[in-house]
């Protein structure tokens, strides 16, 4: 990373500055710039003791740093024979770079008619000039410097991003700087140029920067990239941008990337991605638009937190709220993302199938949320259907929201669905599996406790492959599961009798019953 030195203070006459730079530079440091300045107006002194002219302070000033710095005694410094022209500090800062960021272009000029001087420097002093809106020194830098790299990247003070000076340049909202790049850019070759105009394009998009976006859009921006830098203005709640690129260019509304083609069968549009962010207003001027695509509504509620936005798309003339777009309708995620608040406004949709696809009473049951389980049992104004057989995936069997809790241990989950008077405890047409049965195998033994205290339970219960209750828990060895399991079987069948002990050499694990 390349810091200046803390002695850096930029100017444009060395004599009347020098003590604006003793000003300017933070305590304790005074001493090191007296020094040096004592140094740069001495060099010709008799009585001279320095005599290394590449001495470095404690904050990586360098006689040359501060010669170029402060335009002063440059010539006479370079002119020292031991001199290290391209020395960098401790900050990897060299005295190009450091005239560049000072904005001293005829010290810039001096040191690039060296015929020692690491011209590589260049690309990081154009950074800076960029940065500090030195349109003279950028255009200097652009036109006489053919190896100059407009793709280099720097990072600046703490971050870790590198960024170009292009992009420095439209960050810091210097028109000029950027007016000047595009107008070199336009004497090149489109396909050498491209990327570094799209680049600063998105990055505009990105930061709110609306002027710019307009300079770079008329300088040619192709409609795959207006839709990418649409899709950042979206993401990032930039509503003056995103209302230029509808109402000034070809941008597609719709547009999305593509990513997970079963939850985003259209892509991540940048309608989702407003809604998933919060903005408003954003989202507010996209449901104004007749171009926006109504399969976009549903999938994008999905993402929705802020109630604002809910209520927004809910009223859209065109919004279907069983929509088949995506895997997992809304109301499903705000169950599996515990959305209280937007779960209760879903249900107040008339036309609402909480039954639908992968319905939330399932998600639910399978996470454990049990506040959310219990209120679309007895709150919702719509039926559940309580015992309706599901599956996430088309590899897994279909079961009921029961056996889900029972297998995952969601014993708050199971105290709630009991409650239910049309639960169904036992076998389900249709279904390999009994609560009881899974609770046993995976050794829950709160839940075997709940299940044998409902009414309607069967103990002596077998699933689609003959397994009991206790043969589950014999064989998981889970020792208290069985002893709960003999108390509440009747005497004559306390005890199963043991499996048959395979021969030595069968597939079969032994299994002996308590």
């Amino acid at each position: 990373m390349c810091l200046r030195p803390n002695a850096f203070c930029p100017t444009a006459d060395p004599l009347e500055d020098q003590s604006g730079v003793q000003d300017t530079a933070p305590l304790g440091d005074d001493i090191e710039h007296e020094l040096m300045l004592d140094f740069l107006n001495h060099l010709d002194s008799p009585s001279r003791t320095q005599t290394n002219v590449n001495f470095e302070t404690q904050n990586g000033m360098t006689p040359l740093i501060m010669a170029c710095v402060l335009n002063l005694h440059v010539d006479r410094l370079l002119a020292e024979p031991s001199l290290d022209l391209n020395y960098k500090n401790a900050f990897s800062y060299s005295a190009l770079m450091a005239a560049c960021e000072a904005n001293q272009v005829e010290v810039v000029k001096t040191l690039l008619t060296q015929p020692t001087i690491d011209r590589s420097d260049i690309n990081a002093g154009f950074c800076l000039a960029c940065k500090g809106g030195y349109a003279e020194l950028v255009t200097f830098l652009l036109t006489c410097h053919a190896d100059l790299d407009l793709s280099f990247g720097m990072a600046m003070e703490d971050e870790l991003e590198l960024i170009s000076g292009f992009d420095q340049a439209i960050l810091n909202d210097h028109m000029d700087v950027v007016s000047a790049v595009l107008a070199h850019l336009a004497t090149t070759l489109e396909e050498d140029n491209l990327d570094i105009r799209v680049g600063g394009f998105t990055t505009a998009c990105r930061a709110d920067k609306k002027d710019m976006v307009a300079l770079l859009v008329a300088s040619g921006i192709p409609v795959e990239d207006l839709n990418y830098g649409f899709s950042e203005a979206c993401l990032h709640g930039h509503l003056d941008v995103v209302r230029y690129l509808v109402e000034s260019t070809d941008v597609d509304v719709n547009y999305g990337v593509h990513d997970d083609i079963d939850m985003f069968p259209h892509g991540v549009s940048s309608f989702y991605l407003a809604c998933q962010s919060d903005h408003a207003e954003v989202v507010r001027f996209l449901l104004s638009l007749p171009q926006l695509d109504p399969r976009q509504l549903c999938n994008a509620l999905c993402a929705a937190q802020d109630m604002d936005i809910v209520e927004m798309v809910l009223a859209h003339p065109h919004f279907n709220i069983n929509s088949d777009v995506g895997e997992l309708p809304p109301l499903t995620i705000a169950c599996v993302d515990r959305q209280l608040e937007k779960l209760a406004r879903l249900l107040a949709v008339p036309s609402i199938d909480v039954n639908f696809k992968h319905n939330g009473l399932f998600l639910a049951c399978q996470t454990g949320h049990a506040t959310i389980v219990r209120y679309l049992l007895q709150t919702s104004p719509h039926p559940v259907n309580v015992n309706a057989l599901m599956s996430i995936s088309e590899d897994q069997e279909a079961v009921t929201c029961l056996v889900v809790a029972c297998g995952h241990n969601r014993e708050d989950v199971v105290r709630v669905l009991l409650e239910h008077p049309a639960i169904q405890v036992n076998a389900v047409p249709g279904m390999p599996y009994v609560p009881l049965v899974q609770a046993c195998a995976f050794g829950h033994f709160e839940v075997v406790k709940l299940l044998l205290g409902h009414p309607s339970v069967d103990v002596h219960c077998k699933n689609a492959a003959g397994t009991t209750a206790m043969s589950a828990a014999t064989a998981g060895k889970h020792v208290t599961v069985q002893a709960i399991l003999r108390q509440h079987q009747k005497p004559s069948v306390a005890r199963e009798p043991a499996l048959k002990r395979p021969k030595p050499n069968s597939p079969m694990h032994s299994t002996k019953a308590a």
